[in-house]
């Protein structure tokens, strides 16, 4: 019985573990790396060309949903956090202002599944020649603007004497655990692609894919499509986001599925042993049972009647 709650523990942690990601729809989503060269792409307006030729060549092809562009998807990078200053406020003691920092494609958050709680999403005007605009999580917006709507509020990226413009947040989208499928959400910010000439490390790399079809049956043309934008472009990391959630909770669903292994073995020795007592029990009283049949006993005093002798007294 210890067994069978610990696997049933086991069995609903895995199904929570898995929950949390079921807005994303995963097993309708491809998602492959185009890790662009800095040599060639050092420059933005390249960088923004690149994007936004392949993602329109992917979105024209039968099967797809939709696409976006993203720093890293969900639960493949444990890192990529930045420091921030927001306007107006005095640093807090134990407050660590950082955050996950992430640059996007407009259709980044409809494609993968993350909700726009408020505000609006990136829109192509969002460039270099427009105020610089970003979209937080909710855990951002409770944990730096707490008891007030942070849309409207400005933060900068790096110290507060940094040369960098303020920038207005424009939306709240919904928490999406980034870094382990078990770790603490983190404040996370987002940025269009368009406006960030700087911060390498953090440039868009995974093409995420919603699809109408099995996604991996469109992974050949999809590399296609890149290859005519840019022929030298190197593709790796093709696989689904149903593969990655079963990559990170693989170690969970192995010790449950060994937990309910041994469960099951556990109670089929239970039902063994029991059958066994109860056949000893049963051919120990054969010669009772009949004599009580040919006495005329009904069923139910045959039944009882282990009980009855463990009370001292005939059951008829």
């Amino acid at each position: 019985m210890l067994l069978l709650v610990g696997a049933g523990l086991l069995i609903q942690t895995f199904l929570n573990l898995r929950g949390q990601y079921g807005a994303l729809r995963a097993e309708n989503v491809l998602t492959l790396r185009t890790q662009l060269p800095e040599t060639k792409y050092n420059e933005l307006p390249r960088r923004v060309e690149f994007y936004d030729q392949v993602l329109a060549h992917v979105k024209a092809l039968p099967g797809v949903v939709s696409a976006g562009y993203t720093t890293s998807v969900p639960l493949v990078w444990k890192g990529g956090t930045s420091g921030f200053t927001p306007e107006g406020r005095q640093p807090e003691p134990g407050l660590l202002y950082d955050a996950n920092f992430r640059q996007i494609s407009e259709d980044y958050f409809e494609t993968i599944g993350i909700e726009l709680l408020k505000g609006r999403p990136f829109v192509e005007t969002d460039d270099v020649r427009s105020i610089r605009v970003a979209i937080v999580n909710e855990t951002m917006a409770e944990q730096y603007w707490p008891g007030t709507d942070a849309l409207g509020k400005r933060f900068k990226a790096g110290a507060l004497n940094s040369p960098l413009p303020w920038t207005t947040i424009v939306g709240i989208v919904a928490d999406v655990r980034q870094m382990a499928t078990d770790a603490p959400v983190r404040a996370e910010m987002y940025f269009p692609y368009r406006q960030i000439p700087g911060f390498a490390a953090y440039r868009p790399r995974d093409l995420v894919i919603r699809t109408s079809v099995e996604p991996t049956s469109l992974a050949a043309a999809v590399r296609r499509q890149i290859h005519a934008v840019d022929p030298d472009q190197p593709i790796s990391d093709v696989r689904t986001m149903d593969n990655i959630l079963s990559e990170e909770t693989a170690p969970r669903q192995l010790a449950m599925m060994l937990v309910a292994a041994f469960a099951g073995l556990a109670l089929l020795l239970s039902m063994l042993g029991l059958y066994g007592v109860l056949s000893y029990d049963v051919a120990q009283h054969t010669q009772e049972i009949g004599l009580q049949v040919a006495l005329g006993a009904q069923p139910r005093n045959i039944l009882g009647l282990g009980e009855s002798d463990r009370a001292g007294h005939d059951p008829n």
